[in-house]
């Protein structure tokens, strides 16, 4: 209680006290409740950063406890565009990519888009009493459609598989049967189903074996047997590249049905197909 007068008695590291006979002034008190370090957390304010980098921050939780994060409004993940992806992403790694709209999972080996808004469309199969195998309207998978009989759910991989677009029951139907197929696919984020050039991932999104296996937004790589165009195709790049064979020969093994309106380069003769012939489209 009261005034010490010290004298000439010296008061070490006042400004940052390193024993038990230094001082620890008010200064340093309040900068340690503010700006705390322990190992490499820097805690500054309500910032919490690690004093060396790169360094990932680990939250573990023990036995089969959660990692809870305790609020009713909301949790911002990591954002950003398709450059600032991470270079070393494990596989689960979450981010919203602020180039398309969308949240995205890198899924150990490409960045997939988690689409929200998906499309349900049917077929009903009507068998024969003696095949187990019916052709479906498109490709999938037996964890993408809800397979019924006369209204009893069947189980996929056990019930039924898919290949393709080939659906094979475990046991043959009835020909009174009614085999009702519902299909579930990610709706396209353009809402017409098509490409939306520059902004990857805009095109609905199917099976890795199914019609579409990759959209980058410009580019697309299709993986059925045709694409159909109903509308006017325009092309605003610097070249369309038709397909290539070495001789008519080579055209013919690659195309044994052609229809009317094709058209390829045979050797180096441009060539259409006019319902009967291929006819030399190249100039003389």
């Amino acid at each position: 209680m009261g005034n010490i007068n010290a004298g000439g008695v010296n008061i070490n590291d006042l400004a940052e006290p390193v024993a038990n006979s230094d001082a620890a002034t008010k200064f340093y008190v309040d900068a340690v409740g503010e700006n705390s370090n322990i190992g490499n957390f820097v805690f500054a304010s309500n910032t919490i950063t690690l004093s060396v980098s790169p360094a990932d921050i680990t939250i573990q939780p023990t036995a089969d406890s959660l990692a809870i994060i305790d609020t009713t409004s909301g949790m911002i993940v990591p954002r950003g565009n398709i450059a600032q992806r991470p270079l070393s992403a494990q596989a689960g790694t979450l981010r919203f990519n602020v180039e398309n709209g969308f949240l995205e999972v890198y899924t150990g080996v490409t960045w997939d888009v988690i689409e929200t808004d998906f499309s349900i469309t049917g077929q009903v199969i009507t068998p024969d009493g003696v095949s187990d195998t019916f052709v479906l309207d498109q490709n999938t998978t037996a964890e993408a459609i809800f397979v019924s009989i006369n209204g009893v759910s069947q189980v996929p991989q056990t019930d039924y598989t898919v290949s393709g677009d080939l659906l094979t029951m475990s046991e043959v139907p009835l020909s009174t049967d009614i085999i009702d197929v519902r299909f579930i696919t990610a709706v396209a984020a353009t809402g017409s189903g098509t490409i939306n050039p520059g902004v990857t991932d805009r095109l609905a999104r199917y099976a890795a074996n199914g019609t579409v296996i990759a959209d980058t937004g410009s580019s697309l790589t299709w993986n059925g047997q045709d694409l159909a165009v109903s509308g006017n195709v325009l092309v605003t790049g610097t070249y369309l590249q038709l397909p290539v064979f070495v001789d008519g020969a080579a055209r013919d093994v690659a195309i044994p049905s052609p229809v009317a309106g094709m058209m390829v380069l045979t050797g180096n003769v441009f060539t259409g197909y006019d319902g009967a012939t291929w006819k030399n489209l190249s100039s003389s």
